[in-house]
């Protein structure tokens, strides 16, 4: 302090000189005295500032060291002065940030930890930044399980399936693609692993799925996605990704529960679908006119197939696969002059017993047949062929 008093003191004696015109003096570094000529007043009056600049910076490095000494008091009151004269010398120069640095350590050490010291402020890697369900579910470290991997699962659901519906393969082929893209995009990891991120991953990554089967067959399943986005392929609707391929992943992951115990990792999970999926498309029935045409051409191709049963599924509402296994039998008299269907779920083909094709139980109900049937002289003629197929073609 008395360093910079003394250097204010001889600011204040040397401003005092120039401002009356009087040459500074000499001092004791056998400097000589400088003349007051009007070419040197600038470069005193910048000597001036660089004195007043010192005196300063020599301030600030004493109360630096001033408060690191009441900070170091607590912890060593025997070792003050030491420590104080190690972290911030005596000197003419700025505290840097060096100094502070210095200070900061010996004031709270660093303690020793596994791997790379990070920033409070800094992730340790990006996965603290990237939402979970963007990242790369393929190599994201899952813990150790001894239960089987997802495929051996859905090899398992798959061949049970062919089993019990074994005129259904179509079906059970469908669910088993979707089920390896699944596992290509997401990976094949043990089935108690997977989380609810897999299954958000899946159905984003879904939404440039081409809605074209023969642009599906370039490569894998990430290839065929990335060629979707260079080139812009129509994606999938959102039914088809709901219905088809999560319906169909979810199913077999449920499917080893009763087996290996475990939870379904999807269960009660809240998805988003991409708005750049198509919505599901509004079905609307035939109009008269067309219908109209369609009769036509049933009766005029003097087939008994293509005449009826276009007529039958108009007014009765069931599917095509069911109707054309329709024998006299199924056809009953409920009430008066009221007949009714009642379908079977098995039928006898050429000696051998063989499923219907029915998509729901819901198909088995009955239902009744349109009085127009009975005029023109249909149900007579269906219940002549008992236990004949109405539709034998």
């Amino acid at each position: 302090m008395r360093i910079a008093a003394a250097i204010k003191n001889r600011l204040k004696d040397d401003l005092a000189l120039i401002a009356s015109g009087q040459p500074l003096p000499a001092r004791d570094t056998g400097e000589k005295p400088l003349p007051l000529l009007q070419p040197d007043l600038e470069e005193r009056i910048k000597l001036a500032a660089q004195l007043a600049v010192d005196a300063f910076l020599m301030e600030a490095a004493e109360r630096v060291r001033q408060r690191a000494a009441q900070e170091l008091a607590a912890d060593s009151p025997h070792t003050v002065g030491k420590k104080v004269a190690q972290c911030v010398p005596v000197t003419s120069a700025s505290p840097d940030k060096t100094v502070m640095q210095q200070v900061v350590r010996k004031r709270f050490p660093l303690t020793k930890r596994q791997g790379p010291v990070s920033s409070p402020n800094k992730p340790d890697a990006i996965n603290d930044t990237v939402p979970a369900y963007l990242q790369d579910r393929r190599a994201v470290l899952r813990k150790r399980s001894k239960l089987p991997r997802f495929s051996i699962i859905a090899a398992d659901y798959l061949k049970l399936r062919a089993m019990v519906t074994p005129g259904n393969m179509k079906d059970v082929q469908s669910a088993s693609s979707r089920i390896s893209v699944f596992l290509d995009l997401i990976g094949d990891h043990p089935v108690d692993r997977y989380e609810a991120a897999d299954l958000q991953a899946f159905i984003l990554l879904m939404a440039d799925w081409p809605a074209r089967a023969s642009l599906r067959k370039r490569g894998s399943a990430r290839e065929v996605i990335d060629e979707a986005r260079r080139l812009g392929h129509q994606p999938l609707a959102e039914k088809s990704v709901k219905d088809g391929y999560v319906a169909a992943v979810r199913a077999a992951m449920r499917s080893g529960m009763t087996s290996h115990s475990y939870r379904d990792p999807f269960h009660d999970v809240s998805v988003r679908y991409p708005s750049s999926l198509a919505p599901s498309r509004q079905t609307v029935s035939l109009n008269a006119k067309q219908l109209t045409t369609l009769f036509r051409i049933g009766t005029d191709s003097g087939h008994l197939d293509a005449a009826m049963l276009p007529l039958l599924a108009h007014l009765t509402g069931r599917r095509l696969s069911a109707l054309i296994y329709l024998r006299g039998i199924d056809i009953v008299e409920k009430f008066d002059n009221v007949w009714v269907v009642q379908p079977t779920s098995i039928v006898e083909i050429e000696g051998r017993a063989r499923r219907v094709p029915l998509k729901t139980k819901a198909s088995l109900s009955f239902f009744v047949l349109h009085e127009f049937f009975h005029r023109i002289g249909f149900i007579d003629w269906a219940l002549s062929r008992s236990h004949q197929f109405l539709f034998p073609d």
